[in-house]
């Protein structure tokens, strides 16, 4: 599979800092946030997962990531409620092909933006392999951004002729953020900085490029998505 440059980079490449500003982009429209502080889990190894025979993917289809006491890897708790979490994960052995379903019980990528067919395990359109994202080095193609509440699921296909089990190895940053509320005077301007045209603060999606996940957060932040255009109007003064 051929990859452009900006999906070969190290995840660590997309990672924010304090006082950096990102969206979440919800079914519903964006929830503006600020990074107060964020912890780094370097690499946490995963090998929970069966022997896939060749030609074939997991025996029980896409699946949460869950360690031997059936905690989700890749989820964040309610009670959590001010926790982002930023994943990348890279894949040995290197042929293995990797398919996310976010949000949960979807069957497109998260991070591939071509969606125009609906991936299933060893068709090659929108998977990602150990070569794309290397098990000691996981690259922006394995992306991932997930606030609480919200589960991903995962499955395999192995295209070789031996059986392999996967082997991941997933590379963290948690954000501990602040909600940014257009009606509070002082949060306009870093709003204005996250959707203005060319802004270098990135707007994530909680989901793949084709379906996001619908906002849940509402008790937790306090706030309601709304869309670009109604953020832009809300900051120009309008109401």
């Amino acid at each position: 599979m051929s990859r452009s440059k900006q999906t070969s980079d190290k995840i660590e490449s997309r990672f924010l800092d304090s006082r950096d500003f990102f969206a979440l982009r919800y079914q519903q429209g964006l929830i503006p946030l600020e990074v107060d502080e964020y912890e780094d889990t370097k690499y946490e190894e995963f090998t929970n997962l069966e022997d896939i025979e060749g030609g074939t993917s997991l025996n029980n289809g896409f699946q949460r990531i869950e360690d031997t006491n059936s905690d989700d890897l890749l989820f964040v708790p309610s009670d959590d409620e001010d926790v982002v979490m930023h994943v990348g994960l890279g894949i040995a052995p290197s042929l293995i092909e990797a398919y996310v379903s976010y949000p949960e019980g979807t069957r497109n990528m998260g991070s591939i933006p071509d969606l125009s067919t609906t991936p299933t395990p060893g068709n090659n359109i929108g998977g990602f392999n150990g070569d794309d994202s290397p098990y000691n080095s996981p690259t922006v193609i394995s992306e991932m951004v997930i606030p609480p509440k919200q589960h991903i699921e995962m499955n395999f296909y192995n295209p070789g002729d031996d059986s392999h089990e996967p082997m991941l190895r997933f590379v963290y940053r948690k954000y501990r953020v602040r909600t940014l509320d257009v009606s509070n005077s002082q949060d306009r301007n870093a709003i204005s900085r996250i959707v203005k045209p060319g802004s270098p603060a990135p707007i994530f999606p909680v989901g793949n490029f084709d379906r996001k996940a619908d906002y849940n957060m509402n008790q937790e932040w306090g706030i309601s998505p709304m869309t670009r255009s109604e953020l832009e109007r809300r900051i120009g003064g309008g109401r």
